[in-house]
């Protein structure tokens, strides 16, 4: 074999080591790519869930028929109690029952509530159009709603727990934590 043909195969050999190093590096590069694109995903996800939106599974069926038990819903989070008006259905923390719960916005601060037994509800001395309910009967009450707080029911008002039954029927803006905008699981616009 000639000195030059030597060579040759040296070079060809340095090459091959050469490029399966590139390969490797190239793979590594590509690794830390993908492992950089997954953190950031996860990081992205968790900026979204906690500033944005977030899901909830409805555990009872107290909002029915808006929602059922079993039910996902997509939930806007609320930054400001401004955004928050009669008729929405909230998602809020129960320090009573150390649980998510679901339920409408029934009172704003500083609301009169008449609940009657009828199952007619008076907010401020007027009767509240509900057309997503269907009435039942229940026990009359009053409630004043005091500043920064809320007044909320179920819409199956004979089987729900919420502010008439709580020990303190007032809810805090700050245990609320967003609007529940359309039911994922089956998908239907609230």
């Amino acid at each position: 074999m000639s000195i030059s043909s030597r060579r040759w195969k040296v070079n060809i050999m340095h090459i091959s080591t050469i490029m399966a190093m590139l390969r490797t590096r190239t793979d590594l590069d590509q690794s830390f790519l993908y492992i950089s694109l997954i953190i950031a995903a996860v990081f992205a996800a968790g900026l979204v869930r906690k500033h944005l939106f977030f899901l909830i599974v409805v555990q009872s069926d107290s909002m029915y028929p808006a929602l059922r038990s079993k039910d996902w819903g997509v939930t806007l989070r609320i930054h400001d109690a401004m955004d928050i008006k009669r008729g929405d259905i909230l998602v809020f923390y129960s320090a009573e029952l150390k649980d998510r719960l679901v339920k409408r916005v029934i009172g704003l601060p500083h609301d009169q509530i008449v609940c009657e037994q009828d199952g007619a509800v008076y907010i401020n001395g007027k009767r509240l159009d509900e057309p997503y309910l269907n009435q039942t009967d229940g026990k009359r009450s009053e409630y004043r709603v005091p500043a920064g707080k809320y007044f909320l029911m179920g819409d199956n008002r004979a089987h729900s727990y919420d502010s008439r039954s709580f020990l303190e029927p007032f809810i805090s803006e700050k245990a609320i934590q967003g609007r529940l905008i359309f039911s994922l699981v089956p998908f239907r616009k609230i």
